[in-house]
């Protein structure tokens, strides 16, 4: 009776030790942890959290360097671009209604860096107008027509 007593204690511990060690390969170690907290984009703050949580939102995510920045967008959808060219829409200078799209094209999509920092960004005409670029031609609202000869 013993021996069979011993055998389950045995069973028991091995099974817990089992059923530990489970656990611990489920919980990311301390190393990971800080590995997921780190940059993963150099020039940027975006840690693989981010990215993942980005890409998981809108799919497909870009990055474009622009005079020794760095910006993290997503592509427009038609829903937002229409939005975009209504509110915008009264606007009769054509040079002035290209520039304000622009700025809300790029605010509308740019994930990083903040808000504060790309609205500021965007008063920079020649950043606006390179990114929007970007957007458009990756949303599939803008084709380039130029031409090799």
């Amino acid at each position: 009776m013993s021996k069979e007593k011993d055998t389950n204690i045995d069973e028991q511990a091995e099974i817990a030790a089992l059923e530990a060690e489970a656990l611990k390969e489920e919980q990311p170690s301390e190393s990971e942890q800080v590995a997921d907290e780190l940059p993963v984009i150099p020039g940027t703050t975006v840690t693989a959290a981010e990215l993942d949580k980005f890409k998981q939102e809108y799919k497909k995510v870009f990055l474009t360097d622009y005079m020794g920045k760095r910006y993290l967008w997503h592509r427009l959808n038609r829903k937002k671009f229409g939005e975009i060219c209504d509110a915008t829409e009264d606007i009769k200078d054509d040079d002035e209604l290209l520039s304000a799209r622009e700025k809300e094209f790029v605010k509308a999509c740019v994930l990083y860096p903040g808000a504060e920092e790309v609205a500021e960004d965007v008063e920079d005409e020649m950043i606006s107008s390179r990114i929007s670029r970007e957007i458009l031609f990756k949303s599939g609202f803008y084709q380039p027509t130029t031409v090799e000869l």
